[in-house]
């Protein structure tokens, strides 16, 4: 239940429809669903220097991802004025370097960040194991095997996903859409003014 003192006093200027929305993520994050995965503060405490390596590698690999389409820009771009055989070879080559370096990042991102989340995976079920060595035995006579084998499966794999690929795809969202929106304002208008761009290339390679 959300303690309505919490509530923060901002929201009574909201619309209806945007505080029951405001009022229904709050309840959701107060649930005891969500404290359950405070346990998990531990853990996470415990790989914190792989997992901000981790977000380093999601912010560069987002970085050389946006850079790209800059560079074609300009490429494009270029080729108002003289357009050489060098010119081309030279932003075909920044280009393979950008999806290179891209390249190594994401692959570091999912080692450190899915790497991670194995890892504890792994403590989590030595831990669950332990636990399940010292309960009484009435313990098994009450509970099926069945449950017993979905909590140490099924339950601990979601929970890995969670610390996994759900951190990793969230933060890559986050980056993507803020360095997009950056990109965005310091340009606007900067992409798409070349829709024609490859029948002019093309143009231009067979007149030289």
């Amino acid at each position: 239940m959300l303690d309505h003192s919490s509530i923060p006093s901002w929201t009574s200027l909201a619309p209806p429809g945007l505080k029951n929305c405001i009022l229904g993520t709050m309840a959701v994050f107060e649930s005891t669903k969500w404290s359950v995965l405070g346990r998990l503060r531990l853990h996470l405490r415990r790989y914190r220097g792989r997992i901000a390596a981790g977000f380093s590698c999601v912010l560069l690999t987002n970085l050389f991802l946006l850079a790209t389409p800059r560079v074609t820009g300009y490429a494009v771009d270029s080729l108002k004025g003289s357009l050489t055989r060098e010119k081309l070879a030279y932003y075909a080559l920044v280009v393979i370097g950008l999806a290179v370096c891209e390249g190594i990042f994401r692959f570091s991102m999912r080692r450190l960040i899915i790497g991670v989340s194995r890892d504890i995976e792994y403590e989590l079920r030595n831990d669950l194991v332990q636990h399940l060595e010292t309960l009484p035995a009435s313990f098994y006579q009450t509970n099926k095997t069945g449950d017993l084998m979905s909590r140490a499966t099924n339950d601990l794999s979601n929970v890995r996903m969670l610390l996994g690929p759900g951190i990793m795809y969230t933060a890559n969202t986050v980056v993507v859409t803020g360095q997009a929106r950056g990109s965005e304002r310091a340009s606007p208008g900067k992409y798409g003014r070349h829709p024609c761009g490859e029948g002019v290339c093309a143009g231009r390679i067979r007149d030289s």
